[in-house]
């Protein structure tokens, strides 16, 4: 579900499912905490092949942030796309995040 890179102590982790949805993000979450243990710093998300993103999914990404920050980490969410960051502003966790860019989506405006 995950591919992870390491370069130092700097982690790179590409999701590599297109829906973080209530179907699978306990795997998901379980399978990122274990590339957590060497505590690294940052920690880029790369949100790329994420197409749909539920309440859940939502969750999963703050519980992650929650497991960096505990150590003292740093996450960074890129690539993240305008409907995610809609649903992260409506939910009023786009603040709670690190974003290094958003993917523009054909025919949606910008907020």
């Amino acid at each position: 579900m995950t591919k992870a890179e390491f370069s130092g102590n700097t982690l790179h982790l590409s999701f590599h499912v297109e829906r973080l949805d209530m179907s699978m993000v306990r795997a998901l979450r379980d399978e990122v905490r274990g590339h957590l243990v060497g505590r690294p710093t940052p920690v880029f998300v790369d949100m790329s092949n994420v197409t749909y993103m539920d309440s859940s999914g939502m969750g999963t990404l703050k519980l992650i942030m929650d497991d960096v920050t505990a150590y003292g980490g740093q996450l960074v969410l890129r690539k993240i796309n305008q409907p995610q960051m809609m649903l992260l502003k409506l939910s009023k966790l786009d603040s709670y995040f690190q974003f290094e860019e958003i993917k523009k989506q054909p025919g949606l405006h910008d907020m």
